[in-house]
């Protein structure tokens, strides 16, 4: 049986608000970099196995950036770090 959930507070919203942003400007990166890997894999005149490694070098990336993450955001806050990323991957679309 659902049950209702308890209505949002004022600041909740906002930070619901930020993080589907944030998770859609995400996935529109990672979509546009994956519909253009063949296209980048001839401009960069590297074979599949190559293109496997730079994939791999995404992954470990990720993988350092989540263990980074919480350091960070304790460090300078959550805002800040929202902030920074949102501009860097905004910047790094755009250069795609």
């Amino acid at each position: 049986m659902p049950t209702e959930s308890p209505p949002l507070k004022r600041g909740e919203r906002g930070w619901k608000a930020a993080t589907f942003v944030i998770f859609v400007g995400t996935g529109i990166t990672y979509a546009s970099w994956v519909t253009r890997t063949p296209a980048i894999r001839s401009s960069l005149g590297v074979d599949t196995g190559d293109m496997g490694l730079i994939i791999l070098g995404l992954s470990i990336g990720s993988m350092a950036g989540l263990l980074l993450a919480g350091p960070v955001v304790a460090r300078i806050g959550a805002r800040n770090v929202i902030a920074a990323a949102a501009t860097v991957a905004s910047l790094g679309l755009f250069t795609v």
